[in-house]
């Protein structure tokens, strides 16, 4: 008579919503099982492996950051935060001229994000290349940035050239 009440399926992008707001709020591997459940229910969203990949870069669980990052990738999930979470985990890994390609990637699909310049810039500064780096820093400081910003890229101005 009144017939089954249906729940309508969670978006799967409000549940990546809920996975970065336990990030945020300290609950790292929280958000590694919410994305982990959404990614068994939902392989082919790549928007989860890319989510589920930058947890695990940000908690330097390397390889199986590269690996979602890559399958983001893979899916179609083509953005400038895979790109330069990509870069970060191999400048970590010692491997600065996969970092490179991958900050280079980054500026093509977003040129605006002073972000990939400062951390480009550190790769550059560890292979010794000053100009390079000191280039990357001072368009940092074309994006006007905020007090802090603009205190992180004078010190780094200063490691560098120091």
């Amino acid at each position: 008579m009144f017939g089954f009440l249906k729940r309508k399926p969670a978006d799967p992008a409000d549940t990546c919503e809920d996975a970065r707001s336990l990030l945020a709020s300290g609950l790292p591997d929280k958000a590694i099982r919410v994305l982990s459940d959404l990614i068994k229910e939902h392989p082919d969203f790549a928007l989860a492996y890319a989510d589920r990949g930058t947890v695990y870069a940000m908690t330097k669980r390397h390889r199986p950051a590269i690996a979602d990052l890559q399958r983001a990738l893979e899916m179609g999930y083509v953005h400038g935060s895979v790109h330069t979470t990509l870069a970060t985990v191999h400048m970590e890994l010692g491997d600065l001229q996969s970092a490179l390609a991958h900050f280079s990637r980054a500026q093509e699909l977003n040129p605006d994000n002073p972000l990939i310049y400062f951390n480009r810039a550190g790769a550059y500064a560890i292979l010794g290349s000053k100009d390079l780096a000191n280039a990357d820093l001072q368009r940092c400081l074309s994006f006007h940035p905020d007090e802090n910003f603009a205190e992180a890229i004078s010190r780094r101005l200063a490691q560098i050239n120091g």
